[in-house]
């Protein structure tokens, strides 16, 4: 079990955000989760955050992880759930719908209950979004690099790096780059992940090589890449 705020008025605060949030995993939506863990994280809980991520993860079968196909647009996300949509909304009621349906994304803005204070510079009003798989592995790194348990803070970074190896290859060959995409969004957002991860870890080429491709396709500032490029110069 985790330890509560031991002051009274942050003791009741906790509670009542953590009471807000728990109603947001009702559903079961990945993206309520996701908070949860971000809230946990927050508060230097990263076990039970870990406990939740792993939980996240296992909820991205081969019906919810996106599939990456080439149209004449550029790549396209999709998954197996959209297609039995209309068929669900046939045969149950609303709330079944809602608990079989998966959102993939998570809308933050500035007043969020929960933000990653990794990524405190980045979330901007009306609201950022970000995608929960490649977040879901960037706050178990987190959690492992702040455990100081080294071994498994490697092992997710380097989860991280292969889940990015496809994605470097196919934005540095791009001629144009525009995150106007939510599908191009999330390419940028799950390179951004491993570019602070490779800033954590002093992985400082790598770092460079990431938010160098990443700021010359956010040509909308939807992340903070260029800005930490320049630091890291």
């Amino acid at each position: 079990m985790h330890c509560r705020p031991k002051n009274k008025q942050q003791n009741i605060h906790y509670k009542h955000n953590l009471s807000k949030l728990l109603i947001g995993v009702n559903s079961d939506a990945i993206s309520g989760w996701l908070l949860l863990a971000t809230f946990f994280y927050n508060h230097q809980h990263y076990s039970e955050a870990l406990i939740i991520t792993h939980h996240i993860m296992s909820k991205f079968t081969d019906e919810t992880i996106p599939l990456p196909v080439e149209t004449y647009n550029g790549i396209a996300l999709f998954h197996k759930s959209h297609d039995n949509v209309m068929e669900l909304m046939k045969q149950e009621k609303t709330i079944t719908i809602v608990k079989n349906l998966t959102n993939l994304d998570i809308n933050l803005d500035t007043k969020a209950l929960a933000i990653l204070p990794e990524l405190q510079q980045d979330v901007k009003d009306p609201f950022t979004v970000f995608p929960c798989k490649p977040m879901a592995h960037f706050i178990r790194f987190l959690c492992y690099y702040r455990l100081k348990d080294f071994n498994l803070c490697k092992e997710s970074y380097k989860k991280l790096y292969r889940e990015n190896v496809n994605n470097m290859s196919y934005m540095k060959n791009m001629k144009n780059c525009s995150v106007r995409s939510v599908n191009m969004l999330e390419l940028l957002y799950t390179m951004y992940f491993l570019g602070i991860s490779a800033q954590m870890m002093g992985d400082r080429d790598l770092e460079k090589q990431l938010f160098r491709i990443i700021a010359r396709c956010d040509i909308f500032n939807c992340t903070s890449a260029a800005s930490r490029l320049s630091e890291s110069i």
